[in-house]
């Protein structure tokens, strides 16, 4: 049973017992389900990278993208299992980036690169969020202004996040405030990222591919079983 299905058997069982309508069941499923798959994301994401060595730097990343794409929204896969490969290779690339940059540049360069991306992020949040999905479509303008609010809130305690660990790094000389610094960045920016329709090309490209590869491997080992 996989987690959407888990979501629903749960939210259902949970909505008889509070005598709750379809509609309050539907959304009781749909919340769940967001839980479940992000902290399965998270956990294997964490354990991924813990294997790589980069744990605390794929989870900060991972953490990144899921607290801002809450508010915001973005592009989706067409199944709940891409989606969690999708996302768990992105963090696991993004990690080894982060941990690469926050190595080699200074603080000093640094600080254009914040300027930079921080600019980027907060016009196209301001411009484009919340992107609605087909499992949550945004249907009243005042929910969708408090998910443009969130999703701005959150960028500011990212900026307030970074500029404190950059500092941190060039009162104490050590390259992991920094290195945690460069994780959140590129896990907002790709959550931003997926906002745009160049983002949302680029998931639905990654989204056909891998059900083309599982395609294949499915039909390999069909004919590996018949050949036994």
């Amino acid at each position: 049973m996989n987690t959407e299905s888990l979501s629903k058997v749960f939210a259902t069982h949970l909505g008889k017992t509070l005598h709750s309508t379809e509609e309050e069941i539907a959304v009781m499923a749909y919340g769940l389900f967001a839980l479940l798959q992000t902290l399965l994301s998270i956990g294997i994401v964490i354990a991924i990278g813990a294997f790589l060595g980069i744990m605390f730097e794929s989870f900060i990343l991972s953490l990144s993208i899921a607290l801002l794409r809450k508010y915001s929204g973005g592009a989706h896969a067409t199944s709940a299992e891409r989606c969690l490969f999708i996302g768990t290779f992105i963090s696991i690339l993004g990690a080894l980036l982060g941990h690469k940059l926050g190595l080699y540049l200074t603080v000093p360069l640094t600080v254009y690169i914040i300027f930079f991306i921080f600019i980027w992020n907060f016009y196209i949040v301001f411009k484009l969020a919340p992107v609605a999905s087909p499992s949550k479509p945004l249907s009243s303008i005042s929910k969708q202004q408090k998910l443009k609010r969130g999703s701005l809130t959150m960028l500011l305690i990212y900026l307030l996040t970074v500029i404190f660990l950059s500092y941190i790094t060039l009162v104490s000389h050590s390259p992991f405030p920094l290195i945690y610094a460069f994780c959140i960045m590129i896990g907002m920016s790709w959550q931003v990222f997926t906002l745009t329709t160049i983002g949302h090309k680029v998931a639905s490209f990654l989204d056909h591919a891998l059900i083309h590869i599982f395609s294949i491997i499915k039909i390999s080992n069909y004919k590996g079983e018949n050949n036994l």
